[in-house]
């Protein structure tokens, strides 16, 4: 004889990762930054999505 339960797990909230504003917590690893101040985020925000435009190369 074979018994089986079905438990459910509690639910976990959610977490959002990105406010749709900015990059507020955000850590963007790209290697040429890390010597050159002058080299701008691949990474901006448009539209309250978050874009990367490709250069420089991360």
């Amino acid at each position: 004889m074979v018994t089986l339960s079905c438990q459910s797990l509690p639910q976990r909230q959610s977490e959002n990762l990105f406010n749709g504003r900015d990059l507020t917590g955000w850590h963007v690893d790209v290697p040429k930054m890390d010597n050159d101040p002058e080299v701008k985020s691949p990474f901006i925000v448009r539209n309250g999505l978050l874009v990367s435009l490709g250069k420089p190369n991360g």
